[in-house]
């Protein structure tokens, strides 16, 4: 069994200083597995098409709105087929004109596509998930409220992704709603997982038993010293990476063409990519089931969208459950008090709202002397956001203009997730090479 007994005195009240276990590792490891579903099956897959889907069934043709985008209907045909009744997929693929294929729905007195539709809720989700992801940062780093608001976000997402079973055509709307819920969850359940990494690798026993130097400067000190600046009032999410210099200086060697990678980072880049692995193993299962289910049910069941809504539950489903061990597995961790908390007080939920939004005021005016910062940020911004955009309206191209079923849509989706568990744990073996033969090594960190 691994020692789980406090190395340093605590640096703040209620800090957790046991070394990190094998237990917690797993719970940590347990919500990837959990949680990651949801983003391949979900949002990459399942979500778009069902939404477009539900809009469908309640939608109307460009072409002549008298006619339901869910019915057949009589379209000019060739003299040897005669007063031929066909579905909307089949005379839409041989229509000459492609808006008269095109399929409208009014919302609340504006027309919008179908394929559209599912667009517009993923964009108003993300500018919730970042204004709620800024909102509770505060909470995240500070306080005891990490562990409580990530399961607090996961159940709420996970339930209302399971929802999606009773949204029929006539409540669309409800599945716009549900969708916007579950991601935004997702994202900030994400993002507080993300806030146990730096303190799971900082206690972690290997990373305790090695120095930086040999001056016996450790990184948990230089952490120490970090708090303690905090702890004086300065503001942690600014000046501290702009006036601890002097620390950052001592962790960082000395060398800079082939000096080794710090060991904390390469034990955080190790946990991290083995933990997006575990995610993308999860959801290849998941997806797999899900293709089985549409294929089978398909020849079953004569509505399309009460298959893909059996396939939205059974995704919340096994986000609901395999969060449980997460649950019990992880320790809270709390972070120290917000810099302004010396008297003993709980600050409100406000305080914390308004000292996050404050923190990025002061980051956003420092970031003209953090160049290299802004300009990654800047990259990541289009490079994250194109990514998306792209993958999802993938989705709705293949299944609008090229007619493709949803298990096609989930099987080019299974092959992307395929690629990314080989991307995932061949990353962390990369990191590591050096950029030489004769380039010192760290020693190795065991998990």
């Amino acid at each position: 069994m691994e020692p789980e007994n406090a190395s340093d005195p605590p640096s703040y009240p209620g800090e957790d200083t046991r070394l990190t276990s094998t237990k917690e590792l797993s719970g940590w490891y347990s919500y990837g597995w959990a949680a990651e579903v949801f983003v391949v099956c979900g949002v990459g897959s399942f979500i778009p098409i069902t939404l477009e889907q539900l809009a469908r069934e309640r939608g109307v043709l460009l072409s002549d709105r008298t006619v339901s985008c869910s019915a057949g209907f009589k379209t000019t045909m060739p003299t040897e087929f005669p007063n031929m009744t066909m579905s909307y997929e089949a005379a839409r693929a041989l229509s000459p004109r492609a808006d008269k294929g095109q399929c409208i729905i009014n919302f609340f007195g504006t027309d919008i596509n179908t394929a559209s539709f599912a667009m517009y809720t993923f964009s108003i989700s993300v500018l919730v998930q970042a204004l709620l992801i800024i909102s509770m940062s505060g909470a995240a780093d500070h306080g005891r409220y990490r562990k409580s608001l990530l399961l607090s976000f996961a159940f709420t997402g996970a339930v209302a992704t399971m929802l999606f079973l009773a949204v029929v055509p006539k409540v669309y709307a409800l599945g716009a709603l549900l969708a916007i819920i579950s991601n935004t969850c997702f994202g900030a359940s994400f993002v507080l997982l993300n806030s146990f990494l730096p303190v799971l690798v900082r206690r972690h026993p290997s990373i305790q038993a090695i120095e930086i130097d040999g001056n016996g400067y450790s990184e948990r000190q230089s952490l120490e010293q970090t708090a303690e600046y905090e702890n004086q009032g300065h503001d942690s999410a600014t000046e501290s990476l702009l006036q601890s210099s002097s620390v950052a200086r001592r962790m960082v060697p000395t060398q800079t063409s082939s000096a080794p990678v710090s060991p904390a980072l390469s034990l955080s880049t190790k946990i991290s990519s083995y933990g997006i692995g575990i995610g993308y193993i999860a959801a290849v299962i998941v997806q797999t089931l899900g293709i089985t289910i549409v294929v089978v049910a398909d020849s079953m069941i004569s509505s399309t969208t009460l298959t893909l809504r059996i396939v939205l539950f059974l995704v919340g489903l096994w986000w609901f459950i395999f969060t449980i061990p997460a649950a019990l597995w992880l320790r809270p961790q709390p972070g120290p008090p917000l810099p302004s908390i010396r008297n003993g007080k709980q600050r409100s939920w406000a305080g914390y709202i308004a000292y996050a939004w404050r923190s990025l005021g002061k980051t956003i005016l420092r970031a003209r002397h953090l160049t290299d910062v802004t300009l990654f940020l800047g990259a990541w911004l289009l490079l994250s956001d194109g990514i998306a955009t792209v993958s999802g309206t993938a989705v709705l191209f293949a299944k609008t203009e090229l007619q493709m079923t949803p298990a096609a849509l989930a099987l080019i989706s299974l092959v992307g997730t395929v690629a990314g568990i080989l991307g995932a744990f061949s990353w962390s073996k990369l990191v590591g090479i050096p950029k030489s033969s004769s380039s010192p090594r760290a020693p190795p960190l065991e998990l």
